[in-house]
């Protein structure tokens, strides 16, 4: 935070109206530095630092330390800004002189001020807490009082109350004798019936026990049924994987043996063509040369031969298409054959 410029008691020279000030650190990791442990810290010059402060570049803290006050100290943190901090260990100032000595007053009044707020707080608990006790006091002295005369009270009322029952017992004692033997009686009969059930779930539990066994040793024959059908398709599975990975080698090798034919037929094909054209052209030669010789003997000979000549022509044309075609045909067929195949 920048503040306005103000003249600094104790200082020699008058500040630069572009100097800022600070106050307070950046964050925890932030610490002072005097102008001195800025210049050895980055390796610097001190004049280097005191240009930045005339400048404005790097804030200055408002207040000054040390025992004469003209101490001026920057924060680290706009000093990184500016340059690099090579060495922090070189400046002269230990970690006891980063401490800011300047608030340790302040926080010592804040300190007290808390302190007594905190003894006005336990006083007045303190007052809360007796008032508390002395009302619960009275309230259980009142409380034992009333007790007391409601005790005295109920103890009459039983008295009373036992006199009347005494009398009630003794009407009602030949009653209850009678059906106490009622109720013996009942109790023999439902404990024979008891037992007759008990006998029958026993036998009941029985059986179910031995089905569970035999459920038990069916669900362990079906587990092993289970367990081999799963070999079987593991084994069928690699067998089937085998085959195809042996039709797919045999494809390929059928595919490069085709390609291999094809190739040589096609050579031979084009051998025999460039035969077929060294024929013609030899034939064509020996008609030339012949009509070249009837021509003087026999100029109306030579519309037949320029017929037959361009016969020969259409001949060796038709037999280069014709080869062509097969040759094209060679090359359709071969990827159908080489689908055909795979599926087997």
């Amino acid at each position: 935070m920048s503040h306005p410029t103000s003249a600094k008691p104790g200082r020699k020279n008058p500040p630069s109206p572009l100097e800022r000030y600070v106050d307070e650190l950046a964050d925890e990791q932030d610490y002072w530095l005097t102008i001195t442990d800025a210049a050895r810290a980055t390796r610097r010059q001190d004049i280097t630092i005191r240009r930045w402060i005339a400048a404005g570049d790097l804030p200055v803290r408002r207040k000054t330390v040390g025992l004469n006050k003209r101490t001026r100290q920057v924060r680290a943190s706009d000093l990184a800004r500016l340059t690099a901090i090579i060495d922090p260990t070189a400046a002269i100032t230990g970690e006891p002189g980063r401490f800011d000595v300047l608030s340790i007053p302040q926080q010592q009044a804040t300190i007290l001020k808390e302190h007594q707020q905190l003894l006005a707080a336990h006083t007045h608990l303190t007052e809360t807490v007796e008032a508390a006790v002395q009302q619960m006091r009275e309230a259980a002295a009142q409380g034992r009082q009333a007790l007391e005369e409601h005790t005295r009270q109920v103890t009459e009322a039983l008295g009373a109350q036992r006199q009347e029952y005494t009398a009630h017992l003794a009407q009602h004692g030949e009653a209850l004798a009678a059906q106490r033997e009622e109720w013996l009686s009942a109790v023999t009969s439902v404990a024979q019936a008891t037992q007759a059930e008990a006998a029958a779930l026993s036998s009941q539990i029985t059986a179910e026990s031995e089905a569970r066994q035999q459920l038990a040793q069916r669900f362990t024959t079906l587990e092993q049924t289970v367990a081999g059908l799963q070999q079987q398709q593991t084994a069928y599975q690699q067998q089937m994987e085998s085959r195809l990975e042996a039709l797919h080698q045999e494809s390929q090798q059928r595919q490069q043996e085709v390609q291999g034919w094809l190739a040589q037929f096609e050579q031979a094909m084009e051998e025999a063509l460039a035969q077929l054209g060294r024929e013609i052209e030899a034939a064509q030669a020996a008609v030339e040369t012949g009509i070249e010789m009837l021509r003087t003997q026999n100029a109306g000979q030579e519309a037949a031969w320029n017929e037959r000549l361009e016969q020969m022509e259409a001949t060796r044309a038709d037999a280069e298409q014709e080869l062509r075609r097969e040759i094209a045909t060679l090359k359709q067929r071969l990827p159908n054959d080489e689908t055909e195949q795979e599926p087997k």
